[in-house]
C-alpha cells in the first residue's frame, strides 16, 4: 500500500513539473488580402519538433516548452511568418501572398542566370531534398517519376544498373536520342549521371523545350539537364558524415507450374533423369534417380517432389554507402570537399562493386571585381561480375521444380556440382556458370572546369569558362577452358568447352571552351539583357578490343594463351565545332519579357558546304496576376502566368566516321538494315579506314 501511496504522488509531482515546462498557444490563422481562414498552415515551434496544423476553419494549437520563443507559420505561395510568443498564449496570424516561385534565380542554358518570371518556355527544378529522398546510389535513379516528360529507362540490371534518360522522345533512328548532360556549365557524357555522387547535388534545372536549350545547339536538340552541385558557404565549417546500407532482393519472378517434374514432351509424361523439359510424370515424393550414373558407379538420387531452389538462387544484394563533405569559407573563398565509398554485392552470387568518387568545388574573390571558380571530380567503378546472368536467368526457368539447386553451390567440393558430375548434359550449374563466366571491369571519370568572371563595370561582365570531361573503360571478360573425360564426352554425351578470353579499353575526352560578354541595363521599366557568346568544343575517342577462343591453359585468361587466331578491331575519332551565339531579353516593368537567341555552329560532321546552320528562338513571358490590378492580392490566383515559344533546332547525331546500320544500339532498337553505296552493300568494317577528321 505504501508503494503504491508513494507511486502516485510521485507521478503527481512529475506531471505538475511537466505542466510547468510546457504551454498550450492557440489561434487562427487568415488570408491578409480577406482575413478569410486558411486550412493546412504549417504551424512550427521553432528549434523543437512540435508543430501542428490549422483545422478547416484556420484554428490551431500547439504544445510550446517552456524555453521556446518563437512559432513559424507557412503555407505555399504565401510568406513564411515567424512570431515571438514571449508573455502571451493567443496569436492570431494574417499570411501575405508571395511571388518568390517566380523570383527564384535558376541557372538556365549557357550557365546564364535568369529568374522564373522571364523563362517563356518549360523548365522544371528538382532540389537535392527531393533527389536524395529515397537514397539513390545514382542521379537517373533518383530522377524516376520526378519529372514531367523524362523517361528513365534500365537497360541493364546489376550492381550498377545503366540508365538511359529520354527527354523528347525517340527523334532520331540513326543518331543518339539521350537529354544532354550539363554539370556546373561543363557538358559530360550521358553515363556520369549513373555514377556522380547525388549528395553532392544542389539541384538540376531540366530544360525539355527546344526554346531553353538553343544556345547549346544540335546537341540539346534532345532536352538538357543542367546539374548543379554543391559549394562551401561562409561562416563555421561544416562536416557531414553518413552512411546508408540499402538491401535488394528479385521483384517477382515469372509464375511456373510445380506439379510435374522431369520429362519432355516427345516422351509422354515419362521420367528423365537428365531431362530439362518439366513435361515429366506429376510429383508424388518418391526417390528418383538424377542424372548419370558416374564412371565409378555412383549415382545421384533425389526426392522426386517440387522444391523452391529456383526462386531461392537469387541472393539479397547489400549497398553500403559512406559520404563525407566538408563546407567551409568567408567573405573571400569558399571550398566544398566531399568523398563516397560505395560497395555493393548483386542478387547474382558472386557479383561484387564498388565505387570511389571524390570532388572538390572551389570559389576564390580573386578581387572585388574579379571572381574564379574551379571544381574537379574524380569517379572510378570497379566491377567483379558475372557475363552470364542473362542465361543463367533463363536456364533457371527451364529447370525442373524437382532438381535441388542451392546443394550445387560448393561445386568445387561436390562431385555432383562440377561439370563432370551435372545431371544435364545441356545446361550447366547456375553457381558454376557464375563463378567461371565472369567480367572485370574499371570505369572511371575525370572532370573539371576553371571559370574565370571580371566585371568592370557593374552593367558589364566577362567570362571564360575552360572544362574537359574524360572517361577511361577497359574490360576483361571469360568464359572457361574444361575438358571433359572419355566417359563425360562419349557415355553422357557432354561436349568440351573451348574456352574464350576478350579485353577491351575504351578513352574519350571532350574539351569545351566559352567566351562570353554580358550587358545588363535599365532604363525607366525597361530592363535590357544582352549576352554574346563563342564556344569551341574537341571530341577525341579511341576504342580498340582484342579477342581469342581456344585456350591452351585453363584459367589463364591471356589473349597469348591460345589456340585459335586473334581478332581485333580498332576505331578512333576526331570532331570539332565552333559556335556562336547571343541571347537577349528585354521587360518591362517585370511582368512582360521578350526573350530572343540565335546560335550558328560550324561542325566537322558534315560536309565543308553543309557545315555551318543557324538555331534561332523566341520565347514571351507575361504574368497576369502583376500586370492587372484587379488580379493582385485575390485569394483565388496566387499568381497567373502566360508563355508562348516558338524555336528551330537541327539534328547532328551521325557517325563521323562510319556508314552506321540504320537502327543503331543508341536507339534501343537492335541493328537492322546496313546502307548501300551504288547498289553493294557497305560493310561495317569500313569504320576502320576513314580516321582522318572530315
Amino acid at each position: 500500500m505504501k508503494k503504491i501511496i508513494f507511486s502516485l504522488i510521485c507521478f503527481s509531482v512529475f506531471a505538475v513539473i511537466a505542466n510547468a515546462q510546457t504551454r498550450r498557444v492557440t489561434g487562427k490563422v487568415t488570408f491578409a488580402e480577406d482575413g478569410e481562414a486558411i486550412p493546412g498552415v504549417s504551424v512550427t515551434v521553432v528549434g523543437t519538433t512540435s508543430g501542428t496544423i490549422t483545422d478547416v476553419d484556420g484554428f490551431y494549437s500547439v504544445n510550446v516548452p517552456s524555453k521556446a520563443s518563437q512559432i513559424s507559420f507557412s503555407f505555399i505561395g504565401y510568406e513564411k511568418s515567424v512570431v515571438n510568443i514571449a508573455g502571451k498564449n493567443v496569436f492570431n496570424v494574417a499570411l501575405k501572398s508571395s511571388n518568390r516561385t517566380l523570383d527564384e534565380v535558376v541557372v538556365v542554358a549557357g550557365g546564364i542566370q535568369r529568374t522564373k518570371r522571364e523563362q517563356g518556355y518549360t523548365a522544371t527544378k528538382i532540389t537535392a531534398e527531393e533527389l536524395t529522398a529515397s537514397k539513390p546510389t545514382s542521379i537517373a535513379a533518383g530522377l524516376t517519376a520526378k519529372v514531367p516528360g523524362l523517361q528513365v529507362n534500365a537497360i541493364s540490371s546489376g550492381v550498377n544498373p545503366n540508365f538511359r534518360l529520354v527527354l523528347r522522345g525517340n527523334r532520331s533512328l540513326t543518331g543518339n536520342n539521350t537529354a544532354l548532360v550539363v554539370v556546373d556549365n561543363a557538358v559530360v557524357s550521358p553515363s556520369v549521371l549513373t555514377n556522380i555522387n547525388p549528395e553532392d547535388i544542389e539541384n538540376i534545372q531540366v530544360l525539355n523545350g527546344a526554346a531553353g536549350a538553343t544556345l547549346y545547339g544540335s546537341e540539346a536538340s534532345n532536352g538538357v539537364l543542367l546539374v548543379t552541385t554543391k559549394r562551401g558557404e561562409a561562416g563555421k565549417p561544416k562536416i557531414r558524415i553518413s552512411n546508408t546500407t540499402t538491401l535488394e532482393q528479385v521483384n517477382f519472378l515469372p509464375k511456373l507450374q510445380n506439379k510435374f517434374g522431369q520429362g519432355s514432351t516427345a516422351d509422354g509424361q515419362v521420367f528423365d533423369p537428365i531431362e530439362n523439359q518439366q513435361f515429366g510424370p506429376a510429383f508424388d515424393g518418391s526417390l528418383q534417380k538424377l542424372g548419370y550414373a558416374l564412371e565409378n558407379g555412383d549415382q545421384q538420387y533425389t526426392t522426386y517432389k517440387a522444391k523452391t531452389d529456383r526462386e531461392d538462387f537469387w541472393e539479397t544484394g547489400v549497398q553500403n554507402q559512406t559520404d563525407l563533405s566538408i563546407s567551409l569559407g568567408n567573405d573571400k573563398y569558399t571550398s566544398y570537399v566531399s568523398g563516397q565509398y560505395l560497395t555493393s554485392t548483386g542478387t547474382t552470387p558472386g557479383d561484387k562493386y564498388n565505387r570511389i568518387s571524390l570532388r572538390l568545388n572551389n570559389t576564390n574573390k580573386v578581387l572585388p571585381n574579379l571572381d574564379l571558380q574551379y571544381n574537379a571530380n574524380y569517379i572510378e567503378n570497379n566491377y567483379d561480375i558475372t557475363n552470364a546472368t542473362a542465361t543463367i536467368y533463363s536456364e533457371l526457368l527451364e529447370t525442373p521444380a524437382n532438381i535441388p539447386i542451392k546443394s550445387y553451390k560448393d561445386w568445387r567440393n561436390n562431385k555432383w556440382a562440377n561439370p563432370e558430375g551435372w545431371y544435364n548434359p545441356w545446361y550447366g550449374n547456375p553457381y558454376w556458370v557464375a563463378d567461371n563466366y565472369r567480367k572485370d571491369a574499371k570505369n572511371s571519370y575525370l572532370t573539371g572546369k576553371v571559370e574565370l568572371k571580371w566585371t568592370p563595370f557593374s552593367w558589364l561582365y566577362l567570362l571564360n569558362r575552360a572544362s574537359l570531361s574524360n572517361r577511361y573503360y577497359t574490360e576483361k571478360s571469360h568464359t572457361p577452358k574444361y575438358t571433359y573425360s572419355e566417359y563425360g564426352s562419349t557415355v553422357q554425351g557432354k561436349t568440351n568447352k573451348t574456352g574464350s578470353v576478350s579485353d577491351e579499353q575504351y578513352n574519350t575526352s571532350r574539351f569545351n571552351y566559352d567566351f562570353l560578354v554580358g550587358v545588363n541595363k535599365s532604363i525607366k521599366d525597361v530592363s535590357l539583357n544582352l549576352i554574346l557568346g563563342w564556344s569551341y568544343t574537341d571530341n577525341k575517342s579511341k576504342d580498340t578490343k582484342e579477342s581469342v577462343t581456344g585456350l591452351v591453359i585453363p584459367g589463364l585468361y591471356n589473349v597469348s594463351n591460345r589456340t585459335g587466331v586473334l581478332t581485333g578491331s580498332e576505331e578512333n575519332k576526331h570532331y570539332r565545332s565552333y559556335g556562336l551565339w547571343g541571347d537577349f531579353v528585354a521587360g518591362y516593368k517585370n511582368y512582360l519579357f521578350l526573350h530572343l537567341t540565335g546560335r550558328n555552329d560550324w561542325t566537322s560532321l558534315l560536309a565543308k558546304k553543309n557545315r555551318s546552320y543557324f538555331y534561332p528562338s523566341a520565347d514571351l513571358s507575361f504574368i497576369a496576376t502583376d500586370a492587372f490590378d484587379a488580379l493582385k492580392d485575390n485569394s483565388v490566383l496566387d499568381y497567373l502566368k502566360l508563355r508562348g515559344a516558338v524555336s528551330k533546332t537541327g539534328n547532328v547525331n551521325i557517325d563521323p566516321y562510319a556508314l552506321s546500320p540504320t537502327y543503331d544500339s543508341t536507339t534501343g532498337l537492335s541493328s537492322g538494315t546496313f546502307f548501300t553505296k551504288n547498289g553493294t552493300l557497305v560493310s561495317d568494317n569500313l569504320k576502320t579506314r576513314n580516321n582522318q577528321r572530315l
